[in-house]
């Protein structure tokens, strides 16, 4: 049996022979090399985008209901505009790829830092000039002191429940 490593980098190395190999049958019969993509998170969205780019016919498999990967934005209340991030959100000013295709797809990135400031509605808020509803800052302030209690289990229960939530939504 082997494991989804292995099978990946089997085919992976399948794969590239393919397409080194001057007398393979992908080259001689096909106009354009295929290619499959597992997954439609950004490392997969990103590689399909740049194959298609140099001329690959690209499938791209995704097992989710929804593309993004790790990115997982969730609306919680929709009354409030209130988003709460289930997956990555941090793009950081090392991560030079992930900035320089933002930027050519012209993306905006927006800082977000949460206990800093908040941008909001187009508008800035300093630290402390904010709040939401006063039920929500109930429900916020119960976030936050349970989620200082919880260990690393809880915390994975605690998001796979709220992604168990929404995709029954």
């Amino acid at each position: 049996m082997s494991t989804r490593r292995e099978f990946l980098k089997q085919t992976s190395l399948i794969a590239a022979g393919t397409l080194i190999a001057n007398n393979s049958f992908a080259i001689n019969f096909l106009s354009k090399p295929k290619v499959v993509i597992l997954g439609a998170g950004l490392a997969g969205l990103a590689a399909g985008k740049m194959l298609i780019e140099n001329g690959y016919d690209v499938t791209i498999l995704e097992a989710q209901n929804r593309i993004g990967g790790r990115v997982f934005s969730h609306t919680i209340d929709e009354k409030d505009n209130l988003v709460i991030e289930l997956g990555a959100e941090w793009i950081g000013e090392s991560h030079d790829r992930i900035i320089a295709l933002c930027k050519e797809l012209n993306v905006e990135l927006i800082n977000n830092q949460f206990d800093d400031r908040l941008i909001y509605d187009n508008k800035f808020f300093k630290t402390h000039e904010w709040s939401f509803s006063p039920e929500w800052n109930e429900k916020y302030d119960r976030i936050i002191k349970d989620y200082s209690k919880y260990t690393e289990a809880d915390k994975m229960k605690w998001i796979i429940k709220q992604r168990e939530e929404i995709s029954r939504s």
